[in-house]
């Protein structure tokens, strides 16, 4: 949701619908697990951004994409709450897996 809504703000500005103003775009995760000692391990808590012209941080247009199937966290239809089953050393893996292969990706394109 929030990388998409932050593409949607890019694209509103690159179009011709585009008045000057600035965008917001706010991005939340609310992370929910019954042992506290764990929340770090699962996500961080919000980002707001003011996306605008001459901006100090640039979104280049070239994009880099990591996609794998797994169950390093997930939610089960069904199951008895609302609790995340989490693998945090397979997530940790695979968040460091899809940076390397986006950065290779990236670095080839240039």
């Amino acid at each position: 949701g929030g990388t998409n809504a932050l593409f949607n703000a890019l694209s509103w500005m690159q179009s011709d619908s585009w008045n000057g103003k600035y965008a917001i775009v706010i991005c939340s995760d609310a992370a929910v697990h019954p042992d506290e000692a764990h929340l770090s391990e699962i996500g961080a808590s919000s980002v707001a951004m003011l996306v605008g012209p001459d901006a100090s941080f640039v979104i280049e247009p070239e994009r880099a994409t990591f996609m794998k199937h797994s169950w390093d966290f997930y939610r089960p239809i069904g199951w008895k709450n609302n609790d995340a089953i989490v693998d945090a050393d397979v997530a940790t893996d695979q968040f460091e897996e899809a940076l390397k292969s986006c950065q290779e990706s990236f670095s080839s394109q240039h």
